[in-house]
């Protein structure tokens, strides 16, 4: 399994793809450090955390155990492209450029209904049929 992101920097407009190579990673570890919930803040705690850490300490991904009420942010895999360089991958970099016309088109498309899908899909005549 690969985790894939789409790494991106909005002042300069450039992007990378990188693969974080997740079989590599857990081969790696030699340890791992539990990190429990603390305060921050008012009225704020975060959830217990697990670190998985190389032969030499360094830091390779870590678990959070959000409960039901937690965010994305505060549970599942996570790792840091940075601080775990060695066990990402980079596919594809370049500059982007703000594309308004497409904005606009799949923020109306996403709120349309079906017919209206299939009408546009007729515009593309190269594209395979709709199944449906």
């Amino acid at each position: 399994m690969n985790v894939l992101p789409l790494i991106y920097n909005e002042k300069t407009m450039t992007f990378k793809i990188i693969i974080f190579d997740l079989d590599r990673a857990y081969k790696a570890v030699r340890s791992i450090r539990y990190f429990p919930p603390r305060k921050y803040g008012k009225n704020k705690k975060t959830f217990p955390i697990y670190k998985f850490f190389g032969d030499r300490g360094q830091y390779i991904l870590e678990i959070r155990y959000g409960g039901a009420k937690a965010n994305a942010l505060q549970r599942g895999m996570w790792t840091h492209t940075e601080n775990a360089s060695s066990f990402f991958k980079e596919l594809l970099n370049g500059k982007y450029q703000i594309n308004q016309p497409l904005i606009i088109l799949i923020s109306k498309v996403l709120v349309s209904k079906e017919e209206k899908y299939r009408d546009l899909l007729k515009l593309f005549p190269d594209s395979k049929k709709y199944p449906g």
